[in-house]
């Protein structure tokens, strides 16, 4: 039988992989998707110590840590198959038709880069971590994929499956970014879980996401194979607003391993980016007979207006596991 031996969170935010003097250039982005002058209206007194490059410079250092713990947590745990929950945000679904929840049951998907000239200078110097410089193949693992679609729709969910990857649509960055900057040439495959965190109304609830990840642990934990399961939730926490108190709330409750808690918070919090807490609530539900450890939460502003994105990096283990 399939056994999970281990999950990680990880933020997946391209102000992990640019400079930190480059993230004011960053925040001009924020003007246009953030109420900005609402949000300069009610700025935190502090807000200029946040933005002093060498506070910013030591985040950026922590951060970096941080990932290169989760890299090594993935290759101490040796993963046949990670089960990879994140959001598409118009990649590989089109606006017009984005489902709740999707899996794939197709061998992989390509990872199709984007026109780098057309691209604005501040996300040119991340797509690094998101895209290769040419089609790139992610392997997946479908026999599994089908067994989760099964298992799922027997408990309920009602689940868009996808049999091909729709014509020049792309996997996601909630994914790519998961093997640039963490797997790299690890042999894992994907069972990428897609949920639309993002666009309204079909969002899952919190409360259906702690079902949902009960059900994804049982599903897996009922494939015949013997194989081991890795779990991830890719994305989060808050952004493009930073809401400390709301990330501290979710980390706490995560170690807690509170599924009241978590299912009890209210969705109209999770909008924009912060939505990807979604993910986190999914795979904390699953795995919620391993122990969680925060390894970092960064607070990482670049604005006057608090924008940033709050970075959480954790790990759910066994207790007593000695690669924590």
């Amino acid at each position: 039988m399939a056994r999970i031996v281990f999950g990680i969170g990880t933020s997946h935010s391209s102000q992990l992989s640019i400079a930190p003097a480059d993230w004011p250039e960053q925040a001009q982005l924020d003007k246009s998707r953030t109420p900005w002058d609402d949000l300069l209206r009610h700025t935190r007194p502090n807000i200029s110590d946040e933005l002093a490059s060498d506070v910013q410079a030591e985040r950026y250092e922590r951060a970096q840590q941080a990932l290169r713990m989760l890299e090594e947590t993935m290759r101490s745990h040796a993963p046949d198959v990670l089960v990879v929950v994140g959001d598409d945000q118009g990649e590989l679904f089109p606006h017009e038709a984005v489902p709740a929840i999707a899996v794939a049951l197709t061998d992989g998907m390509y990872d199709i880069p984007p026109d780098f000239d057309r691209l604005d200078p501040i996300r040119r110097k991340a797509v690094w971590a998101f895209h290769a410089e040419s089609p790139e193949f992610y392997r997946f693992a479908p026999a599994l994929s089908e067994h989760l679609a099964n298992s799922l729709n027997s408990a309920g969910f009602d689940l868009t499956v996808l049999r091909a990857q729709p014509e020049s649509r792309t996997l996601g960055h909630a994914w790519t970014f998961i093997r640039r900057r963490l797997t790299g040439d690890q042999t894992a495959a994907m069972v990428p879980v897609f949920l639309n965190t993002y666009f309204g109304p079909n969002r899952p609830t919190p409360a259906r996401c702690v079902a949902l990840g009960s059900a994804l642990a049982k599903a897996v934990e009922s494939f015949p194979d013997d194989i081991r399961v890795g779990f991830v939730a890719s994305g989060g926490l808050s952004h493009f607003v930073i809401d400390e108190q709301l990330d501290r709330r979710i980390i706490d409750a995560l170690k807690a391993a509170d599924m009241e808690q978590l299912a009890g918070e209210a969705p109209e919090q999770f909008t924009s980016g912060t939505s990807e807490i979604l993910n986190w609530i999914t795979v904390g539900s699953a795995l919620r007979h391993l122990q969680f450890d925060l390894i970092d939460y960064i607070p990482a502003y670049r604005s006057i207006a608090g924008t940033g994105c709050g970075f959480a990096f954790g790990a759910w283990t066994t207790v007593g596991d000695v690669s924590r």
